[in-house]
């Protein structure tokens, strides 16, 4: 079977209805089922599944798709990682995709044998966490206010005391070498053979957005000495640090209904919050927060709020992180924790209302930002001079001009300066002059499109009417483009199209309307054929447009015959195009 059969048999299969509901809690009204949407938050149900189409498709943020698009944008998984979930529950076998050389081959393999190491591992830090050595771990997450439902939820452990880890590793055929690259052993320094890395600590696992544990990161028990604080899994081949965030496997869904994701410096921070009933929160892995991480969130929220320590590392951490926010477009927000305190400190102390009011007055990245640096430099001539140097550093980040200008006036607000004289200082932008923005297609346009999706037949018919050259818009045209691509070599027009919703704006999402809905169209080719004339129509003007402009132009009097001949020419096709139009509009 070949790969792109395999994925159509796995749609066929898929229960969208049950996948769906695992997330959002349906009603049925009439031949569809209804609920709020996962993908942005909202009151009134805009979020619809059509059972007998196997798709879905939200009204209020216009996107639509499949089972495997749903599990992408929901679930956070890449498009391959939701076709293996599917396939895994439809019982649909797929094809072995061959790696084009040997070396890939050899890697793709290596990542296979590192994750069943690491499946391996987590079995045994969960249940050595409630085995008798566990106890010590046990009462230490006790203490933090950890209970077992939040510990199963963020699969916490326990490293063993020593070699209980290698045993099940050798018992389950993993070579000390792969448990070695998946950062679980070292080399004994002492001779040979090897120790474990995590023994004796807390395990609070990195997992993947399917589920999947791929690193981990240990905490030391009190009273301990061996080693650092923390001790976390080194970078492997599937595992890159910078490119992870702590706690969002648990934490998309919450983050996804709020739009909203609460960023701490911590994993005890996450797990102490969500102990609370705090859910939507998350961490860096031990560095600084990332664009890639950024970006990671922004795929589920449109907001940002830095959560970090009430100490000068936690202040300087918040204000480095205020340009990864501007550079990736995300509204940021910064809580103000009070000296002394941290996220952790302060769910323990006040629980969930007193984070939530924390939040709650956190302030505009920006405005948090000034008065950070007022606080840091004073208020001077040289003091003010130098905030708004490293201001102006951090704006630099901004690629929007409507939002670098009104940050711009902020800063003039906060330092009580003439903006006009702040933006001489500041110097201008490339960005402050506005550039050309994308064409938007017409409504006819659109129509036609519509009208495809409702019966690719037609894609036929507009080819011998050479339909195609009447379109203008390029974005129009690349979905054009797509639907021949698919219509001609037999593929799923629908399921394709509504896939590629969110990547193509909002031409998609007017054709994902169409398909997922009905549209009130009693006769298709009646609308077609009225709407390929408009669509003709608008064609001719513009071609006779472009003419006369060409003759006013024109300096040799041989041209402007032509161009005179091609004016006639086209203006006796609109006055026969014309009444065709109306004779269609008084049957429809």
């Amino acid at each position: 079977m070949e790969f792109d059969q395999a994925v159509r048999e796995i749609l066929n299969r898929a229960d969208i209805v049950r996948l769906v509901s695992e997330y959002v809690q349906l009603r049925k009204n009439g031949q569809h089922l209804w609920g709020l949407c996962p993908m942005h938050a909202e009151k009134t149900p805009s979020f619809s599944v059509n059972p007998s189409r196997r798709m879905y498709y939200c009204f209020g943020c216009h996107r639509g798709g499949n089972a495997i698009t749903f599990l992408s944008e929901v679930a956070g998984l890449t498009k391959r990682e939701a076709i293996e979930r599917l396939a895994a529950e439809t019982g649909v076998q797929l094809p072995q995709q061959r790696p084009s050389d040997p070396a890939e081959e050899a890697a793709a393999r290596e990542r296979s044998e590192i994750m069943k190491a690491l499946v391996v591992a987590q079995e045994y830090f969960v249940s050595s966490l409630y085995a008798p050595e566990g106890e010590r771990a046990r009462d230490y997450l006790s203490d933090r206010g950890v209970d077992e439902q939040t510990a199963a939820a963020y699969g916490l452990g326990f490293g063993g005391v020593g070699g209980g880890l290698i045993r099940m590793l050798e018992k389950r055929g993993v070579p000390m070498q792969i448990a070695e690259s998946a950062g679980l052993v070292l080399p004994s320094t002492r001779g040979t053979g090897y120790y474990e890395r995590f023994r004796g600590r807390v395990i609070c696992p990195v997992f993947n957005n399917d589920g999947a544990a791929v690193a981990f990161s240990a905490r030391i028990l009190p009273g301990d000495d061996d080693g650092p604080k923390y001790l976390n899994s080194p970078e492997t081949a599937v595992f890159r640090k910078g490119s992870m965030v702590f706690g969002l496997y648990q934490a998309r869904q919450a983050i996804r209904q709020s739009r909203h994701a609460i960023v701490v410096e911590g994993n005890f921070d996450v797990i102490s919050l969500a102990a609370s009933g705090v859910l939507n929160v998350v961490a860096p892995l031990g560095t600084a927060l990332t664009p890639q991480q950024v970006r990671q969130l922004a795929r589920f929220a449109g907001r940002v709020t830095l959560f970090f320590d009430g100490d000068e590392a936690g202040y300087k951490a918040s204000r480095r992180s205020v340009s990864i926010l501007l550079e990736e477009g995300v509204e940021g927000y910064i809580v103000s924790t009070p000296s002394g305190e941290d996220p952790d400190s302060m769910a323990r102390r006040g629980g969930r209302q007193a984070i939530e009011a924390a939040v709650a007055d956190a302030r505009p990245m920006v405005t948090w930002l000034v008065d950070s640096l007022v606080g840091v430099f004073g208020r001077s001539p040289h003091g003010i001079r130098q905030v708004i140097e490293e201001v102006s550093g951090v704006l630099a980040a901004e690629k929007d001009r409507i939002r670098y200008g009104l940050y711009r006036e902020e800063v003039a607000r906060i330092l009580g300066m003439d903006v006009r004289e702040l933006k001489g200082i500041l110097g201008g932008r490339q960005t402050d002059v506005p550039g050309r923005g994308p064409e938007v297609p017409n409504s006819v346009e659109v129509s036609m499109l519509k009208l495809l999706a409702l019966s690719p037949a037609l894609i036929d018919t507009l080819l011998d009417r050479g339909g195609r050259e009447y379109f203008q818009s390029e974005e129009a045209i690349a979905v054009l483009n797509r639907m021949f691509d698919l219509y001609a070599s037999g593929g799923d027009l629908e399921g394709e199209l509504l896939a590629a919703v969110s990547e193509q704006g909002s031409v998609m999402s007017a054709v994902a309307s169409v398909i997922t809905m009905p549209t009130g169209i009693s006769d298709v080719q009646a609308a077609f054929d009225e709407t390929f004339l408009q669509l003709r129509i608008a064609f001719l003007n513009r071609r006779l447009n472009e003419l006369k402009q060409a003759m006013r132009g024109a300096v040799d009097e041989d041209a402007k015959m032509r161009l005179l001949v091609d004016v006639t020419a086209v203006e006796r096709q609109l006055k026969e195009a014309g009444p065709s139009l109306w004779r269609f509009r008084g049957t429809l």
